[in-house]
């Protein structure tokens, strides 16, 4: 009897501990369990992409803990997000394509992308506070093409790019189809771009308004409005003296200034005539060439012009000053043929005058000359602030403010800024620049 109840007790003691051990195993269940149910029911948003081609999407996600990630999403991806991310996301087009617009959908509301850093377009969303889905537009660049001319050059600008366009080529997609196209023609010399110069945007004509009188135009296309389709220039270089005309021709000279006066309309109106260049002048008419050596140099005697091919001598006069003036009467083609000298002499005609500058907070002018010689050549350059670019350089001398001819050289490797050149007339002058917003600030 005493045996059984020892046994009785004894198994009573291994249920007690068999209990116990199962309430700890539950227990211990139930703990590990929690926090499995609670991250099922932590949210997580998706970001998803429709299709496109063209280029790829960059997507930069911050969390709440500061914690950051960086994902490329292909057509239909889908990324996870945690609640509360802020993301960064822009459209990286390829080289034929251009990133022409974005938008996104969170909570049914309409978001579109609006910062646009080149060709690059980006947004930022703030907090992710439900499923996104991205819409993003690749559009490929056009292509720009021009016929075989002659008597000529033509050049574009894009995005602060410039491209030559020789006769017959194609230049492949290169042509941002949002942005406006700087085009430059410029003629040989005895030659003029022609009012007939137009271009087609795809299918579509554009005019350009030239006057046919000038050796250079330069003018902006499709600024604001963006093009269509691929691009064809079809220049026209015409011969400057027309029916009716003749022309004045000075054969290549240097160190001197040129410039034929006439009477239009009852006033008088000056040309300057360059090196190796022709102006045409209606027949009959009474004209004025003035010659103005530069410093350091007379016009000697064997200088002459022809009318018809009948030499005339100028009657030059150096110790009277040394400029040259002569009327004649335009009866047929006229050249003009410059011996310079050299010499050291100086006299009460050799003077030079102020070249002065206005500047601003777009830009600022940088002169090789405070002042200058008649007939020398000075040269400018034009350095833009940020978001700013040339829209036009002008010389005017300010007795008259007859507008001196202006000549792009180009840019400056060692400073990025664009140089101009013009020749001294007699008298100051003014470097007038006016500027305007990049395309890529606009």
């Amino acid at each position: 009897m005493m045996k059984y109840k020892a046994n009785c007790s004894n198994m009573r003691f291994v249920v007690r501990i068999l209990a116990i051990c199962l309430a700890v195993c539950l227990v211990a269940s139930m703990a590990l369990e929690a926090p499995a149910a609670a991250a099922e029911v932590l949210p997580f948003y998706t970001i998803t992409v429709g299709t496109f081609t063209g280029g790829k999407i960059a997507v930069s996600s911050t969390d709440e803990r500061s914690r950051r990630s960086f994902d490329y999403l292909n057509p239909g991806d889908t990324l996870k997000l945690k609640p509360g991310s802020k993301l960064d996301v822009w459209l990286e087009p390829d080289s034929t394509h251009f990133a022409a617009g974005a938008y996104y959908t969170m909570n049914d509301d309409l978001f579109e992308f609006t910062v646009r850093r080149r060709d690059r377009l980006q947004t930022t969303i703030q907090q992710a506070n439900g499923d996104i889905t991205l819409e993003v537009y690749f559009v490929e660049k056009y292509s720009i093409s021009v016929p075989e001319y002659e008597h000529g050059q033509v050049s574009f600008t894009q995005d602060g790019k410039t491209y030559e366009l020789k006769s017959g080529q194609t230049i492949p997609p290169v042509i941002d189809p949002m942005m406006g196209l700087e085009l430059l023609f410029q003629a040989d010399p005895g030659y003029k771009v022609g009012s007939k110069t137009y271009c087609l945007d795809e299918d579509t004509e554009i005019l350009l308004g030239f006057t046919g009188k000038n050796k250079e135009e330069k003018i902006t296309i499709r600024e604001g409005t963006g093009f269509i389709g691929n691009i064809t220039v079809f220049p026209e270089f015409a011969a400057i003296v027309g029916e009716g005309q003749y022309g004045i021709t000075a054969e290549p000279f240097d160190h001197a200034l040129i410039e034929i006066s006439q009477v239009v309309n009852g006033e008088l109106e000056t040309t300057e005539l360059e090196s190796d260049d022709t102006y045409a002048i209606d027949a009959d008419t009474e004209v004025t060439i003035t010659i103005t050596p530069a410093l350091n140099y007379i016009i000697r005697p064997t200088s002459y012009y022809t009318v018809n091919g009948l030499r005339q001598r100028f009657h030059t006069n150096n110790s009277a000053g040394g400029i040259v003036t002569q009327t004649i009467k335009v009866v047929g083609d006229v050249r003009i043929h410059l011996d310079l000298l050299p010499t050291r002499r100086t006299g009460p005609y050799v003077r030079e005058y102020p070249v002065e500058q206005e500047s601003g907070r777009e830009g600022f002018v940088i002169r090789d000359h405070i002042s200058a010689y008649a007939g020398e050549t000075v040269r400018f350059t034009i350095k833009t602030s940020s978001g700013w670019e040339v829209d036009q350089a002008t010389v005017v001398r300010t007795m008259d403010n007859r507008q001196i001819r202006v000549k792009y050289e180009g840019i400056n490797l060692r400073n990025n800024g664009h140089v101009y050149s013009f020749r001294m007339p007699l008298g100051t002058v003014k470097i007038i620049v006016t500027y305007k917003r990049t395309q890529s600030q606009n």
